[in-house]
Order: structure tokens, then C-alpha cells, then sequence
């Protein structure tokens, strides 16, 4: 490891040109400095973005849910957190990516339809001798 780090801003500007180098999009590395800004204030300089460790990263996610984000936007922002460290690890400044386990996120339930029996049932309803059947 080098024995002296790059600041935040020049590691930012190092893995944003890495991303777009890769065939990112410009908006999807846009994505990426937003929430590593996100993770930046959330570590509130009481750790190096190089010192990362695992409990920080859990403890980012934790803060999330208690902000009210959604499991599948907090799984998005450390999947960010992810390809980050593993950038810095490609770039040997870190010896280990400090990832937690994705939370799995729960797929939404199957939507119910009726059966066409259900629907000719329904149509059938409305008198069709009344101005409120016809209506309906």
C-alpha cells in the first residue's frame, strides 16, 4: 500500500474517470458520486475513506433504513460502495473491500386478476333497463 493516500476529492475524480473509462454511462457515475458523497457525510470525518471497515458500512446501511430509504435503494448505494472498494482494491489502497452481505430485497407481491368468469360476472351486474345500469 502506498504510503500516502490520495484525498477524497482526487480518489473520487480517479474512480469517476475509471468508471467512464469502463463504458459507464455519464449519468450512471453521476449516480455513483452522489451517493459516495451520501456515504462521505454520513462518515462525518470520523474515519478515512480509505479506513472503511465493515461495521461503517453496516452502520451506513442502518442509517439509510432509519432515514427511510427503501431496501432496494439502500442495496443500490452499497452496491455503489462496492464497485468503489473494489476499484480501490484494483488500485491496491486497500488491502480488503469492506462489504457487508446485499440485504435481499423482497420482490413485490404477484398482482391478482380476475378469471374471465370473475370479469363476465362483474359485466353482468348492471341493469341495463336503468340510465345508472347503462352508466355502470
Amino acid at each position: 500500500m502506498p504510503s500516502e493516500a490520495p484525498d477524497a476529492a482526487d480518489l473520487l475524480a480517479a474512480f469517476s474517470a475509471d468508471q467512464l473509462a469502463l463504458g459507464r454511462s455519464a449519468r450512471t457515475v453521476d449516480a455513483y458520486a452522489y451517493r459516495l458523497a451520501d456515504f462521505l457525510a454520513h462518515l462525518a470525518g470520523r474515519v478515512g475513506l480509505l479506513e472503511v471497515s465493515r461495521a461503517d458500512v453496516a452502520g451506513y446501511h442502518d442509517a439509510l433504513r432509519a432515514r427511510g430509504y427503501s431496501a432496494s435503494t439502500a442495496k443500490a448505494r452499497l452496491c455503489t460502495l462496492l464497485v468503489f472498494y473494489r476499484f480501490c482494491a484494483r488500485r491496491d489502497l486497500i488491502a480488503a473491500v469492506p462489504a457487508i452481505a446485499l440485504p435481499k430485497v423482497p420482490r413485490n407481491p404477484p398482482v391478482h386478476v380476475l378469471t374471465p368468469h370473475q370479469g363476465m360476472r362483474i359485466l353482468a351486474q348492471p341493469d341495463l333497463t336503468r340510465k345508472t345500469g347503462i352508466r355502470d
